[in-house]
């Protein structure tokens, strides 16, 4: 998997981003739970201009990640994605008020 990765670093470096996506796709088809090759072919996408891929990628991502400091902090930023502004507003500002030094978390929004 790490040579997968360096391969299509050099590539993705030289301008070479379709052989770099091919690379980190075949790699995913050998390693399909790697958070690394998704972020590295999200990276990619976003210089082939394939935004809808890369934003399918990370928000894949971002939905899998935990935090330490529960739920709230998860479901927070997950919401703002979809749209739902005001849901993701009245939660940070719950986080907030229950740990206000929590740099944590404030710094996840």
């Amino acid at each position: 998997m790490q040579q997968s990765i360096a391969e299509a670093q050099v590539l993705f470096a030289i301008g070479h981003y379709s052989q770099a996506s091919r690379t980190l796709e075949d790699a995913l088809k050998r390693f399909p739970g790697s958070a690394q090759l998704r972020l590295e072919l999200g990276r990619v996408y976003v210089y082939q201009r394939q935004d809808a891929r890369a934003l399918e990628i990370f928000f894949a991502l971002f939905c899998g990640m935990t935090h330490p400091t529960g739920s709230k902090a998860r479901t927070g930023p997950r919401a703002e994605l979809r749209r739902k502004y005001e849901p993701a507003a009245q939660l940070f500002r719950e986080l907030l008020a229950t740990n206000p030094n929590d740099e944590a978390a404030a710094i996840d929004w």
